[in-house]
């Protein structure tokens, strides 16, 4: 892989990172669990900011916004912006932690699939939405 170019974090456990294959661009984000990191069940109360890119059959673009994770892992948001294509701020989602290494899914929306940084300062996860024949797919980011 002579086009890899990428990063390691501090904690040597994620790697983000970039590749061409001479035809398609390839975006690559490796983390590397612990088990008995952290706790089976909801989300723990936290503030974080979150990055959304997606792109699918006749969609492309971006979502930020702000995410406030309540006791018992409910989560609102707000400052909720896009790219200009009209998406609507999602409402009863619960994120909840599945694994004691980390991995992360949210009631309320089953296509959500991630995982949380070593040290807990971030996740990254992907989810599928819309409808045949035009999907569109997101991969989400964020940060404490």
């Amino acid at each position: 892989m002579d086009t890899f170019e990428g990063f390691l974090s501090d904690d040597k456990r994620t790697i983000v990172g970039t590749h061409n294959d001479g035809g398609e661009y390839q975006f690559l984000i490796i983390q590397i669990p612990e088990t008995g990191q952290f706790t089976i069940g909801p989300l723990p109360a936290s503030i974080a900011y979150g990055h959304m890119l997606g792109g699918g059959t006749d969609f492309a673009g971006w979502i930020h916004f702000t995410n406030t994770v309540a006791p018992g892992g409910g989560m609102s948001f707000s400052d909720w912006a896009d790219s200009g294509f009209g998406s609507s701020v999602p409402v009863g989602y619960t994120g909840n932690i599945t694994t004691t290494s980390g991995t992360l899914t949210i009631t309320g929306n089953s296509t959500y699939n991630g995982q949380i940084s070593h040290d807990g300062k971030f996740t990254v996860g992907t989810q599928t939405g819309g409808s045949s024949p035009n999907f569109f797919y997101f991969l989400n980011v964020g940060t404490k």
